[in-house]
């Protein structure tokens, strides 16, 4: 299986039985909303990963955030076209293969 549809495959899994309630979420909170809320995990996120002690092992709170944005991450490819979302991915997951085989 090659790393894009890997990936696919994690994102999918991770949406797949939860695509109507992030619809719904959508719907009710807002397209707006939600990519505020967007951003908002994805800065947890990154303040986290910045707080990383590699000395330390697991971080749940790296886990816990790693969650969110996914989740957020699932409202946007529904918001901004699944399938769009996924042409991009494949061509830049391409150009990273070319890059690493080089």
């Amino acid at each position: 299986m090659g790393a894009s549809r890997m990936i696919h495959g994690v994102l999918s899994k991770a949406m797949e039985p939860n695509k109507s309630l992030l619809e719904r979420a959508l719907e009710h909170f807002g397209a707006q909303t939600q990519v505020s809320k967007a951003i908002e995990e994805m800065a947890e996120l990154i303040t986290e990963l910045a707080r990383i002690d590699s000395n330390r092992g697991m971080n749940i709170k790296v886990i816990e955030e790693i969650a969110d944005v996914i989740i957020m991450i699932n409202q946007l490819k529904i918001l901004f076209g699944e399938e769009l979302v996924q042409s991009h991915i494949e061509t830049k997951l391409k150009r990273l293969r070319s890059i690493i085989d080089q």
